[in-house]
C-alpha cells in the first residue's frame, strides 16, 4: 500500500507515510502527541486477499475518532462516488 502507518513512542511522533508523494503531497503526515485530538488520519485499502481469491477491506487508523471517521467513509455511498469520481475522469 503506498500509504502506512508509523509510531515513533519514544519521540512521540505518529505518521502516515507517504511512499509515493504526488504533486501537492507530503512525504509524511505527522502527529505530534501533544496535539493528537487535532488531527484524525486513517487508511482504508480494498485489495486482493493473499491467496487471489477474493478481497480484503483494510481499516488502518489511529484512534477511536479515526475508526468512526474510516468507517462512515466505507459506509456512506456519497464519500466514496465523490472519492472514486476522479478516476472516471
Amino acid at each position: 500500500m503506498n500509504f502506512y502507518f508509523q509510531n515513533d513512542l519514544a519521540g512521540g511522533v505518529f505518521s502516515v507515510v507517504n511512499r509515493r508523494p504526488r504533486a501537492g503531497e507530503q512525504p509524511a503526515y505527522e502527529i505530534r502527541s501533544q496535539r493528537s485530538g487535532s488531527h484524525v488520519y486513517g487508511v482504508v485499502a480494498y485489495r486482493p486477499s493473499l491467496n487471489g481469491s477474493g478481497k480484503v477491506l483494510i481499516l488502518e487508523v489511529q484512534s477511536m475518532a479515526g475508526t468512526e471517521t474510516a468507517s462512515d467513509f466505507v459506509f456512506d455511498d456519497g464519500y466514496l462516488r465523490h472519492s472514486f469520481s476522479q478516476f472516471a475522469e
